[in-house]
Protein backbone atom coordinates (compact mmCIF):
# COMPACT_ATOMS: atom_id res chain seq x y z
CA UNK A 1 0.00 0.00 0.00
CA UNK A 2 1.15 3.51 -0.68
CA UNK A 3 0.48 5.86 1.97
CA UNK A 4 1.47 9.54 1.39
CA UNK A 5 4.30 11.19 3.58
CA UNK A 6 2.83 12.99 6.42
CA UNK A 7 3.72 15.45 8.60
CA UNK A 8 2.32 15.42 12.58
CA UNK A 9 -0.43 17.19 13.04
CA UNK A 10 -1.84 16.73 9.60
CA UNK A 11 -5.31 15.99 9.63
CA UNK A 12 -6.28 12.25 7.87
CA UNK A 13 -8.32 12.23 4.77
CA UNK A 14 -11.99 11.42 5.30
CA UNK A 15 -11.58 8.38 3.00
CA UNK A 16 -8.54 6.93 4.71
CA UNK A 17 -10.47 7.20 7.77
CA UNK A 18 -13.59 5.57 6.74
CA UNK A 19 -11.67 2.50 5.53
CA UNK A 20 -10.33 2.51 8.77
CA UNK A 21 -13.32 2.20 10.93
CA UNK A 22 -14.63 0.02 8.19
CA UNK A 23 -11.72 -2.31 9.05
CA UNK A 24 -11.96 -1.75 13.07
CA UNK A 25 -15.79 -2.64 12.65
CA UNK A 26 -16.79 0.45 15.14
CA UNK A 27 -17.78 4.12 14.23
CA UNK A 28 -15.60 7.35 14.80
CA UNK A 29 -17.86 7.83 18.22
CA UNK A 30 -16.70 5.08 19.54
CA UNK A 31 -13.16 6.78 20.21
CA UNK A 32 -14.62 9.90 21.33
CA UNK A 33 -12.45 9.37 25.31
CA UNK A 34 -9.51 7.71 23.64
CA UNK A 35 -6.83 7.37 21.23
CA UNK A 36 -5.88 4.56 19.18
CA UNK A 37 -2.52 2.97 19.78
CA UNK A 38 -0.15 0.80 18.06
CA UNK A 39 3.00 -0.64 18.47
CA UNK A 40 5.70 -0.96 15.62
CA UNK A 41 8.66 -3.00 15.58
CA UNK A 42 11.65 -2.80 13.46
CA UNK A 43 11.33 -3.58 9.61
CA UNK A 44 14.18 -6.02 10.36
CA UNK A 45 15.59 -8.68 12.05
CA UNK A 46 17.33 -7.68 15.53
CA UNK A 47 20.09 -9.34 17.02
CA UNK A 48 20.03 -10.91 20.65
CA UNK A 49 21.39 -8.80 23.47
CA UNK A 50 21.03 -5.28 21.10
CA UNK A 51 18.94 -2.29 22.02
CA UNK A 52 15.94 -1.80 19.66
CA UNK A 53 13.70 1.02 18.96
CA UNK A 54 10.00 0.53 18.92
CA UNK A 55 7.33 3.44 17.77
CA UNK A 56 4.12 3.94 19.85
CA UNK A 57 1.64 5.38 17.56
CA UNK A 58 -1.06 7.27 19.02
CA UNK A 59 -4.25 8.19 16.42
CA UNK A 60 -7.01 10.58 17.77
CA UNK A 61 -9.85 10.41 15.14
CA UNK A 62 -12.09 12.52 16.95
CA UNK A 63 -13.07 15.71 15.91
CA UNK A 64 -11.38 17.51 19.39
CA UNK A 65 -8.37 17.09 21.08
CA UNK A 66 -7.57 14.26 23.27
CA UNK A 67 -5.08 14.32 26.04
CA UNK A 68 -2.57 11.91 25.90
CA UNK A 69 -0.24 10.57 28.90
CA UNK A 70 1.71 7.61 28.55
CA UNK A 71 5.23 6.89 30.86
CA UNK A 72 9.22 7.52 30.29
CA UNK A 73 9.17 3.65 30.86
CA UNK A 74 6.78 0.77 30.20
CA UNK A 75 6.57 -2.54 31.40
CA UNK A 76 6.92 -5.73 29.23
CA UNK A 77 7.03 -9.04 28.46
CA UNK A 78 9.03 -10.77 25.64
CA UNK A 79 8.28 -14.79 24.38
CA UNK A 80 10.24 -16.67 22.41
CA UNK A 81 9.51 -20.44 21.83
CA UNK A 82 12.31 -21.32 24.33
CA UNK A 83 11.25 -18.64 27.12
CA UNK A 84 10.05 -15.08 28.53
CA UNK A 85 11.60 -12.73 29.89
CA UNK A 86 10.33 -9.22 31.47
CA UNK A 87 11.76 -6.17 29.80
CA UNK A 88 11.49 -2.42 30.00
CA UNK A 89 10.77 0.27 27.55
CA UNK A 90 12.61 3.69 28.29
CA UNK A 91 11.25 6.49 26.10
CA UNK A 92 14.20 8.25 23.61
CA UNK A 93 12.67 11.72 23.92
CA UNK A 94 9.26 13.47 26.27
CA UNK A 95 5.91 12.08 24.79
CA UNK A 96 2.91 14.89 23.95
CA UNK A 97 0.74 15.67 26.20
CA UNK A 98 -2.22 15.39 24.07
CA UNK A 99 -2.60 14.59 20.48
CA UNK A 100 -4.57 16.76 18.03
CA UNK A 101 -7.98 15.93 16.53
CA UNK A 102 -7.70 13.77 13.64
CA UNK A 103 -3.93 13.62 14.02
CA UNK A 104 -1.36 11.53 15.28
CA UNK A 105 1.95 11.29 17.71
CA UNK A 106 4.67 9.11 17.54
CA UNK A 107 6.71 8.04 20.93
CA UNK A 108 9.94 6.12 20.29
CA UNK A 109 11.37 3.56 22.97
CA UNK A 110 14.31 1.85 23.69
CA UNK A 111 14.45 -2.25 24.56
CA UNK A 112 17.07 -4.39 25.45
CA UNK A 113 16.35 -7.67 23.45
CA UNK A 114 17.71 -10.47 25.97
CA UNK A 115 20.88 -12.35 24.78
CA UNK A 116 18.80 -15.46 25.22
CA UNK A 117 16.02 -14.82 22.97
CA UNK A 118 16.31 -15.81 19.65
CA UNK A 119 13.45 -16.73 16.65
CA UNK A 120 10.63 -15.18 16.52
CA UNK A 121 9.73 -13.74 19.42
CA UNK A 122 6.51 -11.32 20.83
CA UNK A 123 6.53 -8.13 22.74
CA UNK A 124 3.84 -7.52 25.08
CA UNK A 125 3.31 -4.01 26.87
CA UNK A 126 1.02 -2.36 29.10
CA UNK A 127 -0.34 1.21 28.23
CA UNK A 128 -3.18 2.52 30.24
CA UNK A 129 -3.85 5.89 29.47
CA UNK A 130 -7.34 4.86 29.19
CA UNK A 131 -7.80 1.29 29.98
CA UNK A 132 -6.98 -0.29 26.51
CA UNK A 133 -5.73 -3.77 26.03
CA UNK A 134 -2.27 -4.77 25.86
CA UNK A 135 -0.25 -4.22 22.93
CA UNK A 136 2.01 -6.82 20.84
CA UNK A 137 4.53 -6.54 18.50
CA UNK A 138 6.30 -9.56 16.52
CA UNK A 139 10.14 -9.73 16.39
CA UNK A 140 12.61 -11.59 14.47
CA UNK A 141 15.66 -12.38 16.56
CA UNK A 142 18.80 -13.17 14.96
CA UNK A 143 21.58 -14.60 17.81
CA UNK A 144 23.90 -12.17 19.13
CA UNK A 145 27.20 -11.79 16.07
CA UNK A 146 27.59 -8.74 15.69
CA UNK A 147 25.59 -5.74 16.99
CA UNK A 148 22.58 -4.67 14.64
CA UNK A 149 22.91 -0.85 14.64
CA UNK A 150 19.72 1.04 15.31
CA UNK A 151 18.90 4.05 13.56
CA UNK A 152 18.92 7.28 15.73
CA UNK A 153 15.69 9.33 16.73
CA UNK A 154 16.56 11.75 14.14
CA UNK A 155 14.16 13.87 12.77
CA UNK A 156 14.20 12.06 9.28
CA UNK A 157 13.49 8.96 11.29
CA UNK A 158 10.94 10.20 13.28
CA UNK A 159 9.05 11.75 9.55
CA UNK A 160 9.61 7.92 8.58
CA UNK A 161 7.60 6.75 11.56
CA UNK A 162 4.84 8.59 10.90
CA UNK A 163 4.22 7.85 7.46
CA UNK A 164 3.79 3.82 8.68
CA UNK A 165 1.06 5.38 10.99
CA UNK A 166 -1.94 4.07 8.67
CA UNK A 167 -0.39 1.11 8.11
CA UNK A 168 0.04 0.44 11.71
CA UNK A 169 -3.47 0.80 11.96
CA UNK A 170 -4.29 -1.72 9.56
CA UNK A 171 -1.95 -4.15 11.11
CA UNK A 172 -3.64 -3.51 14.50
CA UNK A 173 -7.02 -4.32 13.32
CA UNK A 174 -6.63 -6.36 10.83
CA UNK A 175 -3.56 -7.86 9.81
CA UNK A 176 -2.35 -8.10 13.11
CA UNK A 177 -5.46 -10.02 13.93
CA UNK A 178 -5.37 -12.77 11.53
CA UNK A 179 -3.71 -15.77 12.15
CA UNK A 180 -3.26 -19.39 10.97
CA UNK A 181 -5.91 -22.07 11.57
CA UNK A 182 -5.81 -25.31 9.43
CA UNK A 183 -2.85 -25.59 6.84
CA UNK A 184 -2.61 -23.72 3.72
CA UNK A 185 -1.47 -25.72 0.43
CA UNK A 186 -2.00 -26.89 -2.80
CA UNK A 187 -0.98 -30.05 -4.26
CA UNK A 188 -1.69 -32.22 -7.57
CA UNK A 189 -1.63 -36.06 -7.72
CA UNK A 190 -3.38 -38.95 -9.29
CA UNK A 191 -7.17 -38.66 -7.67
CA UNK A 192 -10.23 -39.85 -9.73
CA UNK A 193 -12.25 -36.81 -10.63
CA UNK A 194 -9.59 -34.85 -8.69
CA UNK A 195 -6.34 -34.71 -9.62
CA UNK A 196 -5.62 -30.89 -7.70
CA UNK A 197 -6.52 -30.31 -4.21
CA UNK A 198 -6.29 -27.19 -2.28
CA UNK A 199 -7.34 -26.03 1.24
CA UNK A 200 -6.33 -22.05 2.32
CA UNK A 201 -7.99 -20.91 6.08
CA UNK A 202 -7.62 -18.63 8.54
CA UNK A 203 -8.55 -17.35 11.88
CA UNK A 204 -9.76 -13.95 12.82
CA UNK A 205 -8.92 -13.09 16.44
CA UNK A 206 -12.53 -11.21 17.61
CA UNK A 207 -11.59 -10.50 21.21
CA UNK A 208 -8.98 -11.20 23.81
CA UNK A 209 -10.27 -11.48 27.41
CA UNK A 210 -7.12 -11.64 29.96
CA UNK A 211 -6.35 -12.20 33.64
CA UNK A 212 -3.75 -13.00 36.28
CA UNK A 213 -0.61 -11.46 37.95
CA UNK A 214 2.33 -10.59 35.85
CA UNK A 215 4.34 -13.76 35.28
CA UNK A 216 0.73 -15.50 35.36
CA UNK A 217 -1.13 -14.47 32.51
CA UNK A 218 -4.46 -16.27 30.87
CA UNK A 219 -6.07 -15.19 28.42
CA UNK A 220 -9.11 -16.36 26.31
CA UNK A 221 -9.42 -15.72 22.34
CA UNK A 222 -12.47 -15.14 20.76
CA UNK A 223 -12.02 -15.95 16.87
CA UNK A 224 -14.10 -16.34 13.90
CA UNK A 225 -12.59 -18.89 11.80
CA UNK A 226 -12.97 -19.71 7.49
CA UNK A 227 -11.29 -23.60 6.03
CA UNK A 228 -12.28 -23.41 2.56
CA UNK A 229 -11.02 -27.28 0.69
CA UNK A 230 -11.47 -28.23 -2.77
CA UNK A 231 -10.92 -30.86 -5.20
CA UNK A 232 -10.62 -29.88 -8.61
CA UNK A 233 -10.71 -31.86 -11.81
CA UNK A 234 -8.12 -29.57 -13.46
CA UNK A 235 -7.10 -32.44 -16.34
CA UNK A 236 -11.04 -32.73 -17.31
CA UNK A 237 -12.54 -30.74 -20.52
CA UNK A 238 -12.89 -26.84 -19.01
CA UNK A 239 -11.36 -28.36 -15.41
CA UNK A 240 -14.53 -28.24 -13.33
CA UNK A 241 -14.65 -28.08 -9.97
CA UNK A 242 -15.30 -31.60 -8.39
CA UNK A 243 -16.71 -30.61 -4.67
CA UNK A 244 -15.88 -27.75 -2.50
CA UNK A 245 -15.82 -27.65 1.49
CA UNK A 246 -17.03 -24.35 3.12
CA UNK A 247 -16.09 -24.29 6.98
CA UNK A 248 -16.76 -21.28 8.43
CA UNK A 249 -16.75 -21.34 12.82
CA UNK A 250 -16.85 -19.64 15.73
CA UNK A 251 -14.16 -20.64 18.28
CA UNK A 252 -12.97 -19.70 21.92
CA UNK A 253 -9.08 -20.87 22.42
CA UNK A 254 -7.30 -20.42 25.75
CA UNK A 255 -3.52 -20.63 25.09
CA UNK A 256 -0.99 -21.26 27.89
CA UNK A 257 1.92 -19.53 28.10
CA UNK A 258 4.96 -20.11 26.93
CA UNK A 259 7.40 -22.18 29.41
CA UNK A 260 10.28 -20.50 30.45
CA UNK A 261 12.00 -23.57 29.45
CA UNK A 262 11.60 -26.44 26.25
CA UNK A 263 13.13 -29.27 27.49
CA UNK A 264 10.50 -31.06 29.54
CA UNK A 265 9.11 -34.27 28.01
CA UNK A 266 5.35 -32.26 28.37
CA UNK A 267 4.20 -29.15 27.16
CA UNK A 268 0.58 -28.23 27.81
CA UNK A 269 -0.55 -25.83 24.50
CA UNK A 270 -4.36 -25.13 25.55
CA UNK A 271 -7.88 -25.65 24.61
CA UNK A 272 -10.01 -25.08 21.64
CA UNK A 273 -13.80 -25.23 21.58
CA UNK A 274 -16.42 -23.80 19.10
CA UNK A 275 -18.89 -24.51 16.76
CA UNK A 276 -18.27 -25.66 13.11
CA UNK A 277 -20.67 -25.37 9.83
CA UNK A 278 -19.90 -27.38 6.73
CA UNK A 279 -21.78 -27.56 3.52
CA UNK A 280 -20.49 -27.88 -0.29
CA UNK A 281 -22.95 -24.96 -1.46
CA UNK A 282 -25.31 -27.83 -3.57
CA UNK A 283 -28.59 -28.29 -4.58
CA UNK A 284 -30.71 -31.74 -4.83
CA UNK A 285 -28.87 -35.34 -4.59
CA UNK A 286 -25.73 -33.55 -3.96
CA UNK A 287 -26.22 -31.40 -1.26
CA UNK A 288 -24.63 -32.32 1.70
CA UNK A 289 -24.22 -30.11 4.90
CA UNK A 290 -23.69 -30.69 8.83
CA UNK A 291 -22.75 -28.68 12.09
CA UNK A 292 -21.03 -29.67 15.06
CA UNK A 293 -19.71 -28.50 18.36
CA UNK A 294 -15.74 -29.51 19.41
CA UNK A 295 -13.03 -29.38 21.84
CA UNK A 296 -9.70 -30.09 21.01
CA UNK A 297 -7.46 -30.20 23.57
CA UNK A 298 -3.47 -30.07 22.36
CA UNK A 299 -0.29 -30.58 24.34
CA UNK A 300 3.17 -31.80 23.06
CA UNK A 301 5.48 -34.89 24.13
CA UNK A 302 9.56 -33.93 24.10
CA UNK A 303 11.38 -30.50 23.78
CA UNK A 304 9.42 -27.98 21.79
CA UNK A 305 13.39 -26.65 20.25
CA UNK A 306 14.26 -30.52 19.35
CA UNK A 307 12.29 -32.94 18.18
CA UNK A 308 8.85 -33.47 19.53
CA UNK A 309 5.30 -34.83 19.30
CA UNK A 310 2.41 -32.51 18.56
CA UNK A 311 -0.76 -34.33 20.12
CA UNK A 312 -4.32 -32.98 19.15
CA UNK A 313 -8.02 -35.11 19.30
CA UNK A 314 -10.64 -33.68 18.09
CA UNK A 315 -14.26 -34.66 19.79
CA UNK A 316 -17.54 -33.64 18.80
CA UNK A 317 -20.73 -33.54 18.65
CA UNK A 318 -23.69 -33.58 15.98
CA UNK A 319 -25.62 -30.54 16.74
CA UNK A 320 -28.58 -30.59 14.22
CA UNK A 321 -29.98 -33.59 11.95
CA UNK A 322 -28.56 -34.71 9.30
CA UNK A 323 -31.70 -35.17 6.90
CA UNK A 324 -29.38 -34.56 3.68
CA UNK A 325 -27.11 -37.20 4.97
CA UNK A 326 -28.79 -39.75 7.35
CA UNK A 327 -25.51 -42.08 7.78
CA UNK A 328 -23.15 -39.59 7.61
CA UNK A 329 -22.14 -40.36 11.13
CA UNK A 330 -21.20 -44.54 9.94
CA UNK A 331 -18.45 -42.05 8.42
CA UNK A 332 -17.30 -39.51 9.82
CA UNK A 333 -17.71 -40.76 13.50
CA UNK A 334 -17.37 -38.31 16.57
CA UNK A 335 -13.75 -37.43 16.74
CA UNK A 336 -10.58 -37.26 15.40
CA UNK A 337 -6.83 -37.69 16.30
CA UNK A 338 -4.36 -35.69 14.85
CA UNK A 339 -0.27 -36.07 15.72
CA UNK A 340 2.78 -34.55 14.05
CA UNK A 341 6.03 -35.39 14.71
CA UNK A 342 8.59 -33.01 13.71
CA UNK A 343 10.70 -30.15 14.72
CA UNK A 344 9.28 -26.57 14.43
CA UNK A 345 11.51 -25.16 11.55
CA UNK A 346 12.32 -28.39 10.19
CA UNK A 347 10.78 -31.62 8.70
CA UNK A 348 7.30 -33.15 10.13
CA UNK A 349 5.02 -36.12 9.33
CA UNK A 350 1.33 -35.43 10.37
CA UNK A 351 -1.10 -38.47 11.00
CA UNK A 352 -4.59 -37.18 10.94
CA UNK A 353 -7.05 -40.55 11.53
CA UNK A 354 -10.67 -40.93 12.21
CA UNK A 355 -13.34 -43.99 12.16
CA UNK A 356 -17.67 -43.75 11.96
CA UNK A 357 -19.63 -44.60 14.97
CA UNK A 358 -19.06 -47.95 15.16
CA UNK A 359 -15.14 -47.98 14.48
CA UNK A 360 -15.89 -48.87 11.00
CA UNK A 361 -14.85 -47.22 7.60
CA UNK A 362 -11.47 -46.01 8.99
CA UNK A 363 -9.66 -43.19 7.39
CA UNK A 364 -6.29 -41.71 7.66
CA UNK A 365 -4.56 -39.13 6.12
CA UNK A 366 -0.32 -38.92 6.12
CA UNK A 367 1.05 -35.06 5.29
CA UNK A 368 5.29 -35.16 4.94
CA UNK A 369 6.48 -31.81 4.89
CA UNK A 370 9.97 -30.27 4.24
CA UNK A 371 10.53 -26.77 4.31
CA UNK A 372 11.96 -25.30 1.43
CA UNK A 373 13.58 -21.88 1.31
CA UNK A 374 15.25 -19.58 -1.17
CA UNK A 375 17.20 -16.17 -0.35
CA UNK A 376 17.42 -15.23 -4.40
CA UNK A 377 13.64 -15.43 -4.38
CA UNK A 378 13.05 -14.18 -1.10
CA UNK A 379 10.72 -17.34 -0.81
CA UNK A 380 9.83 -19.62 2.05
CA UNK A 381 7.36 -22.62 2.12
CA UNK A 382 7.13 -26.52 2.42
CA UNK A 383 7.27 -29.45 0.27
CA UNK A 384 4.61 -31.02 0.64
CA UNK A 385 3.35 -34.81 -0.02
CA UNK A 386 0.03 -35.99 0.85
CA UNK A 387 -1.75 -39.47 1.05
CA UNK A 388 -5.07 -40.25 1.45
CA UNK A 389 -7.17 -43.65 2.15
CA UNK A 390 -10.24 -44.19 3.49
CA UNK A 391 -13.67 -42.48 3.29
CA UNK A 392 -15.04 -38.65 2.58
CA UNK A 393 -12.21 -36.96 0.62
CA UNK A 394 -15.10 -34.47 -0.25
CA UNK A 395 -18.43 -33.75 1.44
CA UNK A 396 -20.06 -34.99 -1.84
CA UNK A 397 -18.56 -38.38 -1.97
CA UNK A 398 -18.81 -39.02 2.13
CA UNK A 399 -19.25 -42.29 1.80
CA UNK A 400 -16.93 -43.52 -1.02
CA UNK A 401 -13.58 -44.74 -0.55
CA UNK A 402 -10.73 -43.41 -2.29
CA UNK A 403 -6.67 -43.74 -2.35
CA UNK A 404 -4.79 -40.62 -3.45
CA UNK A 405 -0.90 -39.57 -3.70
CA UNK A 406 -0.37 -36.19 -4.08
CA UNK A 407 2.53 -33.55 -4.19
CA UNK A 408 2.61 -30.18 -4.08
CA UNK A 409 3.36 -26.76 -1.71
CA UNK A 410 2.32 -25.99 1.66
CA UNK A 411 2.37 -22.13 2.50
CA UNK A 412 1.48 -23.07 6.20
CA UNK A 413 1.30 -25.57 7.91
Amino acid sequence: MIVPRLERGNRIGALTWALFFMAVGAPPSAFATNVALTLMPPDSAVASGSEVTLDLIALNPAPNEIPFMVGASLAGRLATASGSWSVELRATHAAPTSVAAGSFAVCHYIVVIPREASGRAVIEVEVKPGGVAPLRAVLEVEPETTPVRQPSATPLAQLGSSTRAIDAVMNRTFAGRLAPNDPIYFIYGGGKNAAAKFQFSFNYRLATFSWGADGHERALNLQLGYTQRSLWDIDAHSSPFYDTSYMPELSVEALATVPEKSSSWFTWIGVRSGVLHESNGQVGDDSRSLNIFYVRPMFALGPLDSWHLGVGPDFWTYITSLDENKDLKNYRGYGRLRMIFGKTNGPSLLFAGWAGQHFEHVTYQLDLTYPLRTKLLDFESFLLVQYFDGYGESLRAYDKKSQTLRVGLELLR
